[in-house]
């Protein structure tokens, strides 16, 4: 081999990882840009506004404990019976205990 060809093989060689290399860079600036495009279109799991017509917080057998709805906010015992409330219009009504027997 003279040494114009191994020159011109090495050249062609260098010529081809440089593509390579480009390729390789422009496909990961491009799956870069797609990842924080798609990132920023992804709407925020924390909600400023719960809006909904009753609330209630149930403990984990379901029992309900509180709830607040349209007619007030009422809480309840153990066994499910209310056992404060306040309603609209009213300043408080308490049921207590004492007060059902």
């Amino acid at each position: 081999m003279s040494e114009a060809t191994v020159f011109e093989s090495r050249l062609n060689n260098l010529e081809q990882d440089n593509r390579r290399l480009k390729l390789a860079l422009g496909s990961l600036l491009l799956v870069l840009a797609v990842a924080s495009c798609a990132g920023a279109m992804i709407p925020e799991q924390t909600q400023d506004i719960v809006q909904a017509r009753e609330f209630r917080l149930i403990d984990a057998n379901d029992t309900v404990l509180v709830a607040i709805n349209d007619e007030g906010f009422s809480y309840f015992d153990e066994i499910g019976r209310v056992s404060w409330s306040l309603s609209h219009g009213e300043i408080i009504a308490i049921m207590a205990d004492d007060a059902r027997k």
